[in-house]
């Protein structure tokens, strides 16, 4: 084992009640290839057999934190964040479970990534028994995770290793104002100031279950989830769209009607003309605007091809002349910098 007393990593688990799933989720982290993390548990108040399957763990690696009342999930999370000493924080779940190469993974693209804050991966969402539903990939670049961050969560929460450091910022914190969005507000606070990516191999195993915190609480995950995107909409375009577009502006599929359609599409600019100060790469920038086509074809099939929203679509063929600018350029930059490295060596 690496150095026990600064470990590099401290797992950050909250437990409620969770002792159906619980014993699985503590072996596919104490059975880690890499072995230099503390786990820190904490328990919320449960009132189930949570205690004692935590009673029969001796690994000194294990920090047992106990609340004896339930104070919800980003109490505890805070809580165990403050007396995290690694220079990361992985994130766990207690009915989820890992692949023991996880941390080896994360740690190593986070140490040779310097630049980036926070680092996912792909998750396999199961069902209560284990069965395989479906993998459930993100996007590694983080310009494009910073966009989609306006329309959703590209983020899987429980897979995430965050550097300890910039929860140093008073700004950066779970709170408790979005009562089950907790996760994409902090990454929407986060995304200005810092990068987020993903791996996409999958390393998480994502449990689906009725007692699943986006099932049992799904109307109001929902909710709060439409008023972080009402909020950031606002704060990059100046303009306030209205709540009833916030759904169809996620998914334009949902789109009802040719009026509600050209205000979407006309949100859609305004959020990608912001992404101009986003010091994008030209990858980026190709794959942000291949967004915005995917997008706009969805809204135009969703009003069965209406001609009134012709004029919206002409837009298409100058974001792909936009993308093929953007090719050729990286091209060109590429073709230089191999010339400059011959001219070097010769």
């Amino acid at each position: 084992m690496e150095n026990i007393e600064s470990p590099k990593i401290s797992v950050v688990m909250p437990v409620y009640n969770g002792g159906r799933f619980l014993r699985e989720a503590i072996d596919s982290i104490l059975n880690q290839t890499y072995e230099d993390f503390e786990f820190i548990i904490i328990d919320d108040g449960s009132t189930d057999q949570t205690s004692a399957i935590l009673d029969s763990y001796q690994d000194t690696r294990i920090v047992r934190l106990t609340h004896t009342t339930n104070l919800g999930l980003v109490q505890s999370l805070n809580d165990g964040i403050a007396i995290a000493r690694g220079k990361y924080i992985a994130r766990m779940d207690a009915d989820d479970w890992c692949l023991p190469e996880r941390f080896e993974k994360q740690v190593r693209f986070l140490d040779s990534h310097p630049d980036v804050a926070v680092l996912g991966t792909a998750c396999t969402r199961v069902t209560d028994n284990g069965k395989v539903q479906r993998v459930v990939e993100n996007p590694s670049q983080p310009g494009l995770v910073r966009w989609q961050l306006l329309f959703g969560v590209p983020v899987n929460h429980p897979s995430v290793f965050i550097r300890k450091q910039i929860f140093d910022d008073p700004d950066i914190t779970y709170r408790t104002e979005t009562p089950h969005a907790e996760d994409f507000a902090l990454w929407v606070k986060i995304v200005p100031k810092y990068k987020i990516s993903n791996l996409q191999e999958s390393l998480h195993f994502y449990r689906w279950h009725d007692d699943n915190i986006s099932v049992r609480e799904q109307s109001t995950q929902q909710k709060w989830t439409h008023e972080i995107i009402q909020s950031q909409v606002l704060q990059i375009t100046g303009e306030e769209i209205p709540k009833r577009l916030i759904g169809p502006l996620q998914k334009p599929q949902k789109l009802e009607n040719i009026a509600d359609a050209k205000c979407v599409a006309r949100f859609y600019f305004l959020l990608l003309k912001s992404t101009k100060v986003w010091g994008l790469t030209d990858e980026e920038a190709i794959d942000i605007r291949l967004d915005v086509i995917s997008r706009l074809n969805s809204a135009w099939r969703a009003i069965k091809k209406n001609p009134l929203f012709l004029g919206t679509m002409m837009r298409v063929p100058i974001l792909r002349a936009e993308i093929l600018w953007l090719v050729a350029k990286r091209k060109l930059n590429s073709l230089v910098n191999i010339a400059k490295t011959r001219a070097v060596n010769d």
